[in-house]
């Protein structure tokens, strides 16, 4: 208890010291009439502050560690501190990128002030459940698309409870499930995202309606989620979703990646190193993605007419392949890595 009111002292504090630091650097109307604006550094500064007070805020609220009665005054609190930076954000004569980075960053605010979160982890595959506020007894199951091996889980994405935001706002609860497996997942999707709503309706009760939703490869969990468990939802919306056959879906990838290497040699790494299961695997790093596909594009741009025709060939623009060179290579890797070897070959191809 007594860390608890320390925390939403701390939160009352930078409160008034955000408050003060606003009003202290609010240009005058002369300024605003002739256009000024005002940069969003010190704007983000705040909020860089505001945000870390609120994750320990939410940890503490919904932990049960407080009366209601603390809990509601922090909350008023922390609701009125981002009503000051609303304000200036109505006063000020600020740029269009400077506005959108401000809602931005209050959209997040206020969806880690409102939301519940339920985490955990079910058969090996971590969760997260989030409750708006204003919860409507609507749930929304989520199905995230293919993941790197190694790369960072859902779960941990700072940037997840944004992305649902459009649910949260209208009430929807919205639970999602890493898989117990990275990479090509689809039949462990559904496993794992059937488990989750499982255990969301003998905790919190069968929701009055629920949807599910995914993209990518989520898109193709979500749709194989309604041809099995349709009589638990009322329906469905895949977004981009992986709706052919796994292994033709994959097939092209590998047809892809082994013309390529006929054509361009040397620019990606061969076929045989990529689907060689002796070479350690480990998942491309995003920070790589910028001077790694510039270096891909560079190689193949010797000969644009021929990068370009291949590009069609495959359904691509010219400016996407670099990209999709990288992703194939990474899903090769993975598929060779859980086949125990090259699942492909050419047969139908040439």
């Amino acid at each position: 208890m007594q860390s608890f009111l320390k925390q939403s002292t701390k939160v009352v504090i930078i409160g008034l010291l955000v408050c003060s630091l606003i009003f202290s650097h609010a240009v005058t109307p002369a300024q605003a009439a002739a256009g000024t604006t005002l940069s969003s550094e010190t704007l983000t500064s705040f909020m860089v502050q505001l945000h870390g007070a609120l994750q320990v805020l939410q940890s503490k609220m919904f932990r049960g560690v407080a009366p209601q009665a603390t809990v509601q005054a922090a909350t008023t609190t922390t609701v009125a501190i981002m009503d000051q930076i609303t304000y200036l954000e109505k006063k000020l004569v600020l740029t269009n990128t400077e506005i959108a980075r401000i809602n931005a960053e209050l959209l997040v605010l206020r969806a880690q002030l409102a939301a519940k979160t339920d985490t955990g982890t079910i058969k090996n595959a971590h969760y997260r459940i989030v409750f708006p506020e204003n919860w409507n007894k609507k749930l929304v199951m989520y199905a995230h698309g293919y993941e790197f091996m190694g790369s960072p889980a859902q779960s941990k994405n700072p940037e997840w409870i944004k992305r649902m935001a459009p649910f949260l706002e209208r009430g929807f609860a919205v639970a999602a499930s890493d898989y117990a497996i990275q990479g090509f997942a689809l039949p462990q999707g559904v496993d794992d995202t059937e488990n989750l709503r499982k255990y969301f309706f003998k905790k919190y009760g069968k929701a009055d309606s629920t949807f599910m939703v995914g993209h990518s490869m989520g898109g193709g969990i979500s749709m194989a989620i309604m041809e099995n468990f349709d009589k638990n939802y009322n329906g469905a919306l895949p977004l981009c979703p992986f709706a052919s056959r796994a292994y033709l879906q994959c097939r092209k990838e590998f047809d892809m990646y082994a013309t390529f290497n006929v054509l361009f040699p040397g620019v990606v790494p061969s076929l045989s190193n990529v689907t060689d299961i002796s070479v350690p695997y480990n998942a491309l790093n995003p920070r790589e993605f910028g001077s790694k596909g510039k270096a891909i594009r560079d190689g193949f741009m010797k000969d644009s007419v021929l990068a370009a025709a291949f590009a069609k060939r495959f359904d691509l623009k010219l400016s996407d392949l670099h990209m999709s060179l990288m992703f194939n290579e990474n899903v090769l890797r993975d598929n060779a890595q859980k086949a125990g070897g090259n699942p492909f070959d050419n047969t139908n191809t040439i």
